[in-house]
Order: C-alpha cells, then sequence, then structure tokens
C-alpha cells in the first residue's frame, strides 16, 4: 500500500509508505493470524522470537490484555512487535453501526476468523501492561470516504462532539510499533534552537536528574519534527517537553512530576498567567502523548501547530493541572512570518465546529434551537430492554422511575418464582 502526499500514513517518525518499511531486520519471526497455530501450540523450550507481525487482530486472539501478554512471552529482549489493527472509531465502523450492520462490538471481516477492532486508548494500555514499550503510532487512511462533507459538521451542531473528525475523517487502522525493553520513569525531550543552546539544556538537566530519567535529543530538521521523534526515541513513562534555551532546575521537575504519572502538568509563568498554546514545558505521561498522537509537521509556522497540538490536548484528555514553576522558556520560532495569518486562518476554521457544539450544549436557554441531526427527519426512538428474575423488590420503583423515557419496553424473564411476571 503505497501512498503519496497528504494520504501517507503519518506516525511519529514521520510518513511511512508501506506496512513493510516498519519491519526490522530479524531472523526468528511468527507471522499472525497466518501461524496462529504455531503460535498456539509452541512448546515452552522455543527460542524467543526476533518479530512478531499481528497484520490482523482476530476474534481467534481472544481479549486484547491476554493477547498483548501472550505476544510479550514469545518475543525476545528487544524483540519487536508490529500490530495492525482496525480503528473502532473509523468512518468504516461508524457506517456499518449506522446501517444497521454489525455494532461497535461485533468483529468485522472473514466469516472463519473475524477482525476485531479496538479503540486506540484500549490498544496502547494493553501493550504497555504487557511490558512492552510502544515505539510509534502511525495513522492509515483508506483514502477518501463515501461521505458527506456536512457529516461531521452535522455531528457537532447537533451538540456532539466527535473530536477525531476535525481535519477530515479518523484513522481507518493504527499500525503499533512496539519493542520488549524497560521502561524508565522519564525523558526529557529538548528540541528546537541551536546546537549551543540546546548543550546548555542537555547539560543543565544531566546536573540534576535522577539516574531512571533520560535526555532525549533528535537531529530532525525543525521543532516539531525533533519532538516528535524524541517520544519515538524516549523509554520514560512521562515526558517533559523542552525548547532548547531553557534552563530547567529540580525544583521544577519536583513541582511537575509528581502529578505527571496521571495526567497533563502545565507549569505557569511567573506572572501566574498559563503558558496556553505552547508544549515548552509541559509534563505528561507516555501514553497520553500516543494516543493524542504527533504534532503536526506540515503546518508552515510552529505557533499555529503548537496551539491546534495543546486543542487536541484539550480535547482529548482530561483537563491539565497547572502548577507554579519558574520555568521560562524561549518563544517557538515563526518560520514564515508571510503565511501566518492564513495557518491561523486555517487552524479557527477548523476548529470552529467544536465552538457550535459547546455554544449548543451549554447554553440551550439563549441559543437558537439547534439544526436537525444528520439522521433527520426520523426521530429516533428508543427500546428498554430487561433482562429480569426474581426481581419483585426492585422491578416496580425500576419501571416507574423509567416511565417517559422510551417508546417501547422489552422484558425477558428467565424464570422468575416472585411476582415478577405480574408485575
Amino acid at each position: 500500500m503505497v501512498r503519496t502526499g497528504d494520504n501517507h500514513a503519518i506516525g511519529f517518525c514521520g510518513p511511512v509508505e508501506t506496512w513493510a518499511g516498519l519491519r526490522p531486520d530479524a531472523t526468528t519471526t511468527l507471522q499472525l493470524p497466518r501461524d496462529l497455530r504455531r503460535w498456539r501450540e509452541t512448546a515452552d523450550d522455543e527460542a524467543p522470537l526476533d518479530l512478531i507481525e499481528v497484520c490482523a487482530f482476530t476474534e481467534s486472539m481472544g481479549r486484547a490484555e491476554q493477547a498483548f501478554a501472550g505476544f510479550a512471552a514469545r518475543l525476545r529482549a528487544g524483540g519487536t512487535l508490529l500490530l495492525d489493527v482496525d480503528n473502532l472509531q473509523s468512518p468504516r465502523m461508524l457506517r456499518m453501526v449506522v446501517e444497521g450492520r454489525p455494532g461497535s462490538f461485533d468483529p468485522v471481516g472473514s466469516q472463519s476468523d473475524p477482525s476485531q477492532p479496538l479503540l486506540l486508548r484500549r490498544a496502547l494500555s494493553a501493550a504497555s501492561a504487557a511490558g512492552l514499550l510502544i515505539r510509534d503510532v502511525v495513522s492509515v487512511s483508506t483514502g477518501p470516504e463515501s461521505r458527506s462533507p456536512e457529516l461531521s459538521a452535522g455531528l457537532f451542531q447537533a451538540g456532539m462532539m466527535p473530536v477525531d473528525w476535525i481535519g477530515g475523517p479518523p484513522a481507518s487502522r493504527f499500525w503499533l510499533r512496539c519493542e520488549k525493553s524497560p521502561s524508565l520513569s522519564g525523558s526529557a525531550l529538548v528540541a528546537g534552537g541551536d546546537a549551543r543552546a540546546r548543550t546548555e539544556t542537555v547539560q543543565a538537566l544531566r546536573a540534576f536528574l535522577p539516574d531512571d530519567w533520560e535526555v532525549v535529543t533528535s537531529d530532525a530538521e525543525g521543532e516539531r519534527a525533533q519532538w516528535n521523534r524524541c517520544v519515538a526515541a524516549s523509554r520514560g513513562d512521562v515526558l517533559w517537553f523542552l525548547r532548547a534555551g531553557t534552563r530547567p532546575t529540580a525544583a521544577e521537575v519536583d513541582a511537575l512530576a509528581p502529578r505527571a504519572g496521571v495526567g497533563v502538568v502545565t507549569p505557569r509563568r511567573p506572572d501566574g498567567a498559563a503558558a496556553a498554546g505552547d508544549l515548552a514545558g509541559v509534563m505528561m505521561p507516555r501514553l497520553d502523548a500516543l494516543f493524542v498522537g504527533p504534532i503536526c509537521e506540515r503546518t508552515g509556522n510552529t505557533p499555529v501547530a503548537l496551539e491546534d497540538y495543546a486543542m487536541r490536548l484539550d480535547s482529548k484528555l482530561p483537563p491539565a493541572f497547572r502548577v507554579d514553576a519558574a520555568l521560562v522558556a524561549p518563544p517557538a520560532p515563526i518560520e514564515a512570518p508571510e503565511d501566518f495569518a492564513q495557518d491561523t486562518a486555517d487552524l479557527l476554521d477548523r476548529w470552529s465546529d467544536v465552538g457550535t457544539a459547546s455554544a449548543t450544549t451549554d447554553e440551550p436557554a439563549a441559543a437558537s434551537p439547534a439544526p436537525p441531526a444528520p439522521w433527520a427527519p426520523g426521530k429516533p426512538r428508543v427500546s428498554l430492554c430487561m433482562i429480569a428474575r426474581d426481581e419483585e423488590r426492585f422491578l416496580e420503583e425500576c419501571l416507574r422511575r423509567a416511565r417517559g423515557a422510551f417508546d417501547e419496553l422489552v422484558l425477558v424473564d428467565t424464570g422468575s418464582q416472585d411476582r415478577t411476571v405480574e408485575i
């Protein structure tokens, strides 16, 4: 599958043309689901594998958490797992649900061994819990979708928040590149600036960072590309984004790190204001960074791309926790001043539907009536489906509370010996 231009699969290491481009040199390999029987029947004394390729995550592999644990157990130290997984939030899955075909929890594809789509967050959590270090998450598009261009706008205007649709349809699938390697407590990612500024920041970090932290830099061109490549190269459970020229201290790590294990932490500037729209100084869990995805490298100017990234953080993760920290970073570079106004206009246009949804949701009394939902003119009907057995103590009160909230009731009794059927 070769892609060109904006249709390239995109990961933290940049565009990826083919699945084969992710495959490392390996002597002992296993490809699933083709070698599924071999995977299940392997003797305990078989040598660990260099590479496991999961070309489709299928129903026969079981629960994701158990499958990832099995993959990790078969890999040697430093071995690689490549996983191709259908995105549960893809336009294809949405269309199948809307058309009444298999729902979001139903497998699709081959009749003999159907593929099982996963939420990206679940796949990342399962890999991490199995002791795998996720090196890259590649978003793969299948090209133009057969959908109305007004679909995403209609969803937002109906009060929904399909954030993954901002800027176009979400990925149809994800390619995960994982490595069986131990993680560290944290990684300081230093990007931007010139060589001298980078050296100063790196030296300042190494003077106080504990042994279970690392400092990561990149030779990629541009601040955004460097931060993205640093994420892929890092091993820390917590990532600290720093711009070259910053003079961090141990006090800032002590202020940020305790909360960064559970969510995004942003330092306040010395004047008390939050450094909104900039990634410099932000600390967050590694899995959160992988979930949100790489910083956009196609936008001409870094401040606009970082503002876009900050809004993605706000929309896809719980609110950032702000702490007082005397961290002062140099400003983000403006590479193309002549394009700055157009880049900003494109950013506002891309996120304008979110403002519409917020106004409709937060101020229902003052706002004008919401436009018709995408499925209009038909009105959705609600069926209350229940299974009951010997529930006379609770059933009457339950039905009384639910009255008026549904159009029909379907209750299946599974052998009650009390007054359940009568009620």
